[in-house]
C-alpha cells in the first residue's frame, strides 16, 4: 500500500495526476482527455451520471475547467453537450462538508480506510468517463442495445480478448462501439443475442485489418 502511495506521488509531482485526499477520494489524471476523446456529443452526454456522482470539492471543479477547455475546441455540439450533461461545480469546503453530514444522517457515519481510498483512485484514474461503480462490479462499459437497455462488458471479456487479438486495443475498440451505438436511433443498434459475437467479430477482422471502426454496423 505504501508502495502505490509513493508511485502515486511522484506521478502526481510530475503533473500526471493530482488528488486531494484531504478533501474527497477523488483522483485526476489531466491529460487523459487528449489521449482518449470522446467520439461524438453522445458520448459527452453519456457522462451525465458518472458526473454527478463525483464528490462535491475544489478538484471537481479544475476537472470541470480542463474538460470545458478542452471540449470547447472540439466544435459546438461537444460543447453544447458538456454544458448540459456536467454542469459547473461550485465547491468549497463549507458545501463539500454539508453533503457529507448528509449522507451520514442518510446511511449512518461511514469511514474510508486508506485501501479503499486507493481503491477509488484506481477506479477514477481507470474509468475516465466510464462509471465509477460499475468498475467495482467488474465492468468495463456498457454497450446500448436495440430494446434500450445496455450490454456489460466485463473487465474479465476484455482480458480474454486482450489475449486473443493481441494486435488491437481491445478497450479503445470497445469504447468506439459504445460510441457507435450511441450516436444512432434504438432500430439500428445490436440486439442482445448478437452483441457478444459482433464484438468478438469486429476484433478479429480489425486483427486482420480488415475494418475500421465505423465499419462495425456492418458485422
Amino acid at each position: 500500500m505504501e508502495d502505490l502511495l509513493e508511485a502515486f506521488e511522484e506521478v502526481s509531482a510530475q503533473g500526471m495526476a493530482k488528488a486531494d485526499f484531504n478533501t474527497a477520494p477523488l483522483a485526476f489524471i489531466p491529460n487523459a482527455i487528449k489521449h482518449n476523446p470522446p467520439q461524438s456529443p453522445n458520448v459527452v452526454k453519456s457522462w451525465r451520471g458518472t458526473w454527478s456522482d463525483l464528490p462535491e470539492c475544489p478538484l471537481k471543479l479544475e476537472i470541470w475547467q480542463t474538460l470545458k477547455a478542452f471540449l470547447d475546441g472540439m466544435g459546438e455540439a461537444f460543447r453544447e453537450a458538456f454544458a448540459e450533461s456536467c454542469p459547473k461545480p461550485s465547491p468549497n469546503q463549507e458545501q463539500y462538508s454539508g453533503a457529507v453530514a448528509r449522507e451520514h444522517r442518510l446511511r449512518g457515519p461511514q469511514t474510508v480506510s486508506e485501501g479503499e481510498t486507493v481503491v477509488r483512485v484506481a477506479q477514477t484514474a481507470d474509468a475516465g468517463a466510464s462509471d465509477l461503480v460499475d468498475q467495482a462490479k467488474g465492468i468495463f462499459l456498457r454497450i446500448p442495445l436495440n430494446d434500450g437497455t445496455e450490454y456489460p462488458v466485463h473487465v474479465k471479456a476484455v482480458q480474454d480478448w486482450e489475449h486473443e487479438f493481441p494486435g488491437v486495443d481491445v478497450r479503445q475498440a470497445i469504447r468506439g462501439t459504445r460510441g457507435w451505438a450511441l450516436a444512432r436511433p434504438l432500430h439500428e443498434r445490436k440486439a442482445r443475442h448478437e452483441i457478444r459475437q459482433s464484438l468478438r467479430s469486429f476484433l478479429g477482422k480489425k486483427q486482420d485489418g480488415a475494418v475500421l471502426p465505423e465499419a462495425w454496423d456492418e458485422l
